[in-house]
């Protein structure tokens, strides 16, 4: 189910919403909250970046912004308008915004990092069990990749001895 930011009235790409339940764009809510303190659709007030909310599943879906060091114009201006930030200016102005931009999705996901300590090592155990079953994978897997380089390398001798 696509939403639809109350700003800038197209699909959200970051999906956050305030305590009055009104869904708009991370970077469309979150630069009118720093100027008004006061819900755009229902007006009610007062709200601050730290009230924004959503959803951890969905938001952990969202890719990290890419790392662009001394990256070429296009480049920033695409990942810009994809993001629906400002996309004029110079090249340093581009690389700034940029960086800007990568912080507070950063902080962002920082913010909604657990910090209850059962939560914590109860992720700690699921990713340790994770480990378990990737490392018995290996293990099994291992001996049957050894095979087929043994067996290429047989039939490489034979088809080079045989010439």
């Amino acid at each position: 189910m696509s939403k639809l930011c109350l700003i800038c009235k197209s699909e959200c790409s970051i999906p956050h919403w305030l305590p009055c339940k009104h869904i708009f764009c991370f970077l469309c809510i979150r630069r009118h909250i720093e100027k008004r303190n006061f819900c755009p659709e229902c007006f009610k007030s007062p709200f601050s970046p730290a009230d924004l909310r959503t959803n951890q599943k969905q938001y952990n879906k969202i890719d990290k912004l890419p790392i662009l060091v001394q990256s070429r114009e296009e480049h920033l201006v695409r990942e810009l308008k994809k993001r629906r930030a400002n996309s004029s200016g110079s090249k340093s102005a581009l690389m700034y915004r940029y960086h800007e931009l990568s912080i507070n999705v950063d902080n962002e996901r920082f913010r909604e990092i657990p910090r209850n300590m059962d939560t914590i090592v109860r992720q700690l155990n699921q990713l340790e069990a994770e480990n378990k079953q990737i490392r018995r994978k290996i293990e099994k897997d291992f001996p049957k990749a050894f095979d087929v380089v043994n067996k290429l390398k047989l039939k490489y001798k034979k088809n080079d001895g045989g010439v």
